[in-house]
C-alpha cells in the first residue's frame, strides 16, 4: 500500500488509523520534525475499506468474517 499510494510505511499506518471505522486518534509519538513532516502524507492517502480490512486481517493473522 505504501508503494501504491508513494508514502512511507508509518505514513499507510496513520491513514489507516484515521480510515478505521470507529475513529480512533493518531498518537504519533515524535517531536523529530522531519518525521512529522513525512508522516503529513497520510493525509493524501486512500485507504478504501478492501485495504482497512486487509490491514485488520493481517494483523490478527486470520480472516474477518
Amino acid at each position: 500500500m505504501a508503494d501504491r499510494e508513494g508514502v512511507g510505511r508509518a505514513a499507510v499506518c496513520v491513514a489507516f488509523v484515521l480510515a478505521h471505522p470507529t475513529a480512533p486518534v493518531a498518537i504519533v509519538g515524535t517531536q523529530q520534525p522531519e518525521r512529522l513532516e513525512s508522516l503529513q502524507a497520510a493525509l493524501g492517502v486512500h485507504l478504501d475499506r478492501n485495504d482497512v480490512y486487509d490491514i485488520i486481517e493481517a494483523s490478527e493473522g486470520q480472516p474477518l468474517p
